[in-house]
């Protein structure tokens, strides 16, 4: 006999009730709705087709969230170096430092437009020091 749409959505409920919050265990679930153990798992796999959508979605969503972090992170260090590149006060050694770490930003900001967010982007260790620099110089000001 095919079930309704409606009757496959509340005997879901009913499991995901039992299952969730009451904790019982399948067996239990089996016997105190008086199903056989087929349907009982037929339905089981719906959920768990369930939870997955679900999972999908918000693990598509986190990843868009991180990688606009990411982008915003490329960005505002791309744009820290060009402030240290135009600052006269800033030594030749820096700006050098402050170029090739713009590049990288920039290349990494193209990365992740193209490719999302992946493992592996790191800005090299110079921008450390060359920071601390920046920092000492704003106060200073």
């Amino acid at each position: 006999m095919k079930r309704s749409k409606q009757e496959v959505a509340v005997t879901i409920n009913k499991i995901r009730k039992l299952t969730e919050e009451d904790h019982l265990s399948d067996y239990k679930i089996i016997h105190q709705l008086k199903m056989p153990e087929s349907t009982y798992y037929w339905y089981k796999k719906r959920i768990q087709k369930q939870d997955a959508k679900i999972w999908d979605k918000v693990a598509k969503d986190s990843v868009k969230y991180h990688a606009t972090k990411l982008l915003q992170s490329f960005e505002d260090c791309y744009f820290f170096c060009q402030k240290l590149m135009d600052d006269p006060k800033v030594d030749a050694r820096t700006k050098l430092e402050a170029s090739k770490t713009q590049a990288l930003a920039r290349r990494h900001m193209l990365n992740v437009v193209q490719h999302g967010p992946m493992v592996g982007y790191e800005l090299p260790t110079p921008v450390l020091p060359v920071i601390q620099e920046v920092k000492e110089i704003e106060t200073d000001n």
